[in-house]
């Protein structure tokens, strides 16, 4: 199965990770990097190569990539790193977006096939509601629990 790497800057990405564990109760083998302040660019760039090296080993179908803002270092580390590892991109990340990913990716996947999802308005997870939205006072179930 294609594996999920999800890199950020500050523990952006843990925090993802935690309501991913909160919501499905599970973390899917989801591995993240996070850009720490003592980090270089070049040792960050260095660590996501061994994250990919390691997800390489485990489907040689390649490695999604998910980062939190197209043109900072965990993003451009991972475009640098292109052309040594197969691996699909995609920046813009949120909770829904990688719980999608990683509930909906089965053995059959390839990257052309995950980076063909992300178009679909759910995996944004975006919702505008203003004051005349909805029937008011109805709410949908707070969880994917089943308690």
């Amino acid at each position: 199965m294609i594996q999920l790497v999800l890199i950020s800057h500050g523990k952006f990405c843990e925090g993802i990770m935690d309501a991913i564990r909160m919501v499905a109760g599970e973390d899917f083998g989801i591995r993240t990097l996070s850009l720490t302040p003592d980090m270089s660019p070049e040792g960050y760039r260095k660590e996501l190569a061994t994250i990919l090296s390691e997800t390489s080993s485990i489907d040689s179908r390649g490695s999604m990539v998910l980062a939190d803002i197209a043109g900072g270092t965990p993003f451009n580390s991972a475009i640098y790193l292109k052309n040594q590892f197969r691996i699909g991109i995609i920046a813009g990340v949120n909770v829904p977006m990688v719980l999608a990913f990683a509930m909906d990716r089965d053995e059959t996947d390839t990257l052309d096939t995950l980076l063909g999802k992300v178009e679909s308005p759910f995996f944004m997870g975006v919702k505008a509601i203003g004051p005349g939205s909805g029937k008011g006072g109805k709410h949908g179930k707070l969880s994917a629990h089943k308690d």
